[in-house]
């Protein structure tokens, strides 16, 4: 029989954690959300090796973490396992007048509507930070090739970690989680050092390297039409260091306050609501609205392009980090307009957020892994 192959890390949220389950407003410790975070970050890395195929994506998908449907149904090669170490109870989410910035963030987790009017909505539980926890990830017995395996699996795991998150918000630094030992052998460096924005982005450098030199891709591609789906290469994804701060809630603060005053135009030329939409969409109705369509239909969700995160150093230091991932904004055809319009445009480009970074964080250090 085919040895089994593991990897253990000992991990800490940095920010709050909101995860849910049957209860979408209650706090429940599952494994899901990590599995579904891990395939997200797993097409990324893969999308930058195959130049976006889809395809491609799926099938080396299905390898690792096993697919779903009556004729390719495959179990995961690779299983994931979350123990959590004891914490604090957890608590509902409640605004803070003096913590704007942190509420522009995390919004949606906060109590809202009215009962007399029927949308009434609970505020989200979350766990707060630091809380630890293990992560395991194990092959499967009888698993073809379980060490290649298991080292893909790690290297997305390796940027859930230092690009993204876990749980609701995990686009607006949400679920932010830091490694704090390794107690076997790693594939990658987990634990990354740096006192100043431009050691930490060394080490991103590094790291971001390494795991695309996993699955053999260096460098930078030849240009072509941008991706269906976010991939990790530096044509169609740019990574930023935005500063550093002495707590994790300082730097959520910092974040969110800068992206509140730039949307709303303070302290820079007004942007207009459809400009704004190159953040995600839906947008706020109390601003008028805007729909983006597709011939007939109404396309409700488009995911923020632009992550956000903390990160802890092995020093303590906490780094704000931004990953902007340029891929196409709606389908072919699809647009923007204002609620009520007839005629609109599709996104050109993601400039806007580009330059967010710019004029809000003068000072960010661009990660150039290419």
């Amino acid at each position: 029989m085919t040895a089994s192959y593991e990897l253990m890390l000992r991990l800490e949220t940095v920010t709050p954690l909101f995860m849910s389950g049957a209860e979408p407003r209650d706090f429940e410790w599952r494994p899901a959300p990590f599995r579904g975070a891990l395939r997200y970050w797993f097409r990324a890395l893969h999308g930058g090796v195959v130049g976006g195929d889809v395809v491609a994506v799926r099938q080396a998908e299905a390898a690792v973490f096993g697919s779903a449907g009556e004729e390719a149904a495959a179990a995961s090669a690779v299983t994931v396992r979350v123990r959590s170490l004891p914490f604090s109870e957890t608590r509902a989410y409640q605004r803070q007048h003096l913590q704007a910035g942190r509420d522009y963030l995390f919004w949606s987790m906060a109590e809202s509507g009215s009962a007399g009017k029927g949308n009434f909505q609970k505020a989200k539980q979350f766990l707060a930070a630091p809380a630890a926890f293990t992560l395991q990830l194990l092959t499967r017995p009888g698993v073809r090739d379980p060490q290649r395996c298991l080292r893909e699996a790690a290297a997305a795991l390796w940027l859930l970690v230092h690009l993204g998150g876990v749980g609701s918000r995990a686009r607006r630094a949400g679920g932010s989680l830091s490694v704090t030992a390794v107690p076997g052998e790693a594939p990658f460096p987990y634990i990354l050092r740096g006192r100043t924005p431009a050691e930490f982005a060394q080490q991103l450098k590094q790291g971001l390297r390494q795991v695309r030199s996993e699955l053999g891709v260096s460098g930078t591609r030849d240009s072509r039409p941008p991706p269906e789906f976010d991939v990790l290469e530096p044509q169609w994804c740019r990574v930023w260091v935005l500063g550093s701060w002495d707590g994790a809630d300082s730097a959520v603060q910092a974040i969110g306050g800068a992206l509140r005053d730039f949307r709303a135009g303070r302290g820079s030329d007004r942007i207009n609501l459809i400009e704004r939409a190159a953040f995600g969409l839906p947008l706020p109705a109390r601003d008028g609205g805007v729909d983006a369509v597709l011939g007939k239909d109404t396309i409700d969700r488009r995911s923020s392009p632009l992550w956000l995160k903390v990160s802890k150093s092995a020093e303590g230091t906490y780094f704000g980090v931004a990953t902007l991932f340029k891929s196409r904004f709606l389908p072919d055809g699809g647009m923007l307009r204002p609620k009520g319009a007839t005629s609109g445009f599709a996104p050109r480009d993601f400039s806007l957020i580009e330059r967010f970074v710019t004029e809000k964080f003068p000072e960010a250090q661009e990660v150039k892994y290419g």
